[in-house]
């Protein structure tokens, strides 16, 4: 017998929702093999000394990505963030120079 509360965590559940993880990921996925900038640019770390945040850049032929991750399990500032809206978000209203728990942001060009 399946646990019904692990039902919104199975793949089945979430490849039919547009705002799942699942969903998030192969934005992500899709997003990395459409642009070598993401994995033959150089990176750049934005944010070396926050062990809340991990922020870097990639930068290739001129043009640059930034990718902004919270790793802790509440809001956190971070003064690295880009201007700008985010190509990917997986939070539905993002805070302007504010990370929610968990959120991940890539700015792409």
């Amino acid at each position: 017998m399946a646990n019904p509360l692990n039902a919104p965590l199975h793949a089945a559940a979430q490849a039919k929702d547009a705002g799942s993880v699942l969903a998030f990921a192969k934005r992500l996925i899709a997003l990395r093999r459409a642009d070598p900038l993401w994995t033959e640019g150089a990176f750049h770390d934005l944010a070396p000394d926050d062990q809340d945040v991990f922020v870097f850049e990639r930068t290739l032929n001129g043009r640059h990505g930034v990718v902004a991750l919270n790793l802790r399990g509440h809001a956190v500032d971070v003064p690295a963030l880009p201007e700008g809206d985010a190509t990917l978000c997986n939070v539905a209203s993002p805070v302007k120079g504010q990370l929610a728990a968990f959120e991940c942001r890539v700015y792409a060009p």
